[in-house]
C-alpha cells in the first residue's frame, strides 16, 4: 500500500510540473520543444500510475485460493502443478518491490502461478 501512495504522489508532482510547462507554452511563449516536454511530463506519469496500480491489484488478487479455484485440476491438497505445462517443479522467489510478497512460479516454463505473503517453508 505504501508503494502505491509513493508512486501516486511522485507522479502527481511530475504531472503538475508538466501542466505548468504546458500552460506557460500555450499562454505566454509557444515553443515546440517545451510543448512536447510538457506533454511527456503529463502523460508518462499517467501511464506509469496505471501500470503500477494494475500490477499491485494482480498481486493482491492472484493468491493460492484464487489459483485453487481457477485451476482445481492443478491443486491436490498441498501439491501444486503448473496450469500451462503441468510441471510439478514449483519454486518461490521474493518480489523486489513488494515487501513480504513472494511469487510462486513454474521452474520449467517460468509462468507465474500465484503470489503469497507467507514466507516459503
Amino acid at each position: 500500500m505504501e508503494n502505491k501512495t509513493f508512486v501516486v504522489i511522485i507522479s502527481s508532482i511530475v504531472m503538475l510540473i508538466g501542466a505548468g510547462v504546458l500552460l506557460f507554452v500555450l499562454l505566454l511563449k509557444f515553443d515546440l520543444f517545451l510543448l512536447i516536454l510538457g506533454g511527456l511530463l503529463v502523460f508518462i506519469p499517467v501511464i506509469f500510475i496505471k501500470n503500477q496500480l494494475n500490477k499491485s491489484e494482480t498481486i493482491e488478487d492472484k493468491t493460492y485460493e484464487w489459483y485453487k479455484e481457477k485451476y482445481p485440476d492443478n491443486v491436490q491438497g498441498d501439491f501444486v502443478t503448473c496450469f500451462t505445462c503441468e510441471n510439478n517443479s514449483i519454486d518461490v522467489r521474493p518480489l523486489i518491490h513488494e515487501t513480504f510478497q513472494h511469487e510462486i512460479f513454474c521452474t520449467q516454463c517460468a509462468k507465474t502461478l500465484y503470489y503469497s505473503s507467507k514466507s516459503p517453508s
